[in-house]
């Protein structure tokens, strides 16, 4: 297991023009910059949603957004039951960005939102 670093995901409600909910979610940091932080080599990517009442989407609640991964990335591992939180593993070999999508939902499933943020890698 490398560095551990956590993202903050965070939803809230807001209301459209029709006055309807919709859904919408950011993460923390928006720009996971790695040449910024202690990082070296592997990294444990956490993803901890703050918001109580959401949790990531099923199947999928993180998906790499980016082409050619070149393997940077572990499978994404979800809590069990609850589905708030995820880990994934970056071995951090390479200087590039790589951009992510976040998807949640509420825990009732009727509501959804996602958001594309971006882990840049580093090579000391």
């Amino acid at each position: 297991m490398g560095l551990p670093i956590t993202v903050h995901v965070f939803a809230y409600l807001v209301k459209d023009e029709n006055n309807q909910d919709v859904l919408k979610t950011t993460v923390s940091p928006e720009v996971l910059n790695l040449p910024q932080t202690v990082a070296n080599g592997i990294v444990t990517i956490n993803f901890q949603i703050e918001s109580s009442g959401y949790k990531f989407q099923s199947p999928t609640g993180i998906e790499w957004q980016s082409p050619d991964l070149d393997h940077q990335f572990g499978a994404v591992q979800y809590s069990v039951p609850d589905r708030r939180s995820a880990t994934v593993e970056n071995r951090n070999s390479d200087g590039r960005a790589f951009a992510y999508r976040v998807y949640v939902t509420d825990d009732a499933g009727q509501l959804m939102a996602s958001v594309d943020p971006v882990v840049q890698n580093d090579t000391r």
